[in-house]
């Protein structure tokens, strides 16, 4: 497998806090998201952030991996602390993207968003 995905058995040490690729992510973290470590395109990250007016409302989207489980979290303030939105804990992604569309009536004014995504075992 680190033949295939890396070119070599002696290009990574090996160590989960690496990030062969040099996108942001580890290489832990591209292992549970189901990205590709060797590629720095392949990342997750918000890829669309927009203002809905009719309902008055704000949307995400991301790039998903079919299988693994996504949970929206919001918070006040940059650094947090983060909980979860609204009907969007533990979604299972059925294809390339993702969307989650907040809930206006039930969140603060002010919000930060992130995206969190585990495999499904």
């Amino acid at each position: 497998m680190e033949l295939w995905r890396f070119g070599s058995v002696t290009n990574t040490g090996g160590e989960a806090g690496e990030d062969w690729d040099g996108d942001g992510a580890s290489d832990r973290s591209e292992y549970l998201a189901g990205t590709d470590a060797a590629d720095p395109a392949d990342h997750l990250a918000i890829r669309g952030f927009r203002r809905l007016t009719e309902p008055p409302a704000v949307q995400l989207s991301w790039n998903a991996v079919t299988g693994r489980l996504y949970t929206v979290t919001i918070a006040t303030r940059p650094c947090g602390p983060f909980g979860p939105a609204p009907d969007f804990t533990d979604v299972a992604a059925a294809g390339a993207a993702m969307a989650y569309t907040n809930e206006p009536a039930s969140l603060p004014a002010t919000r930060f968003y992130r995206i969190q995504v585990r495999p499904p075992w």
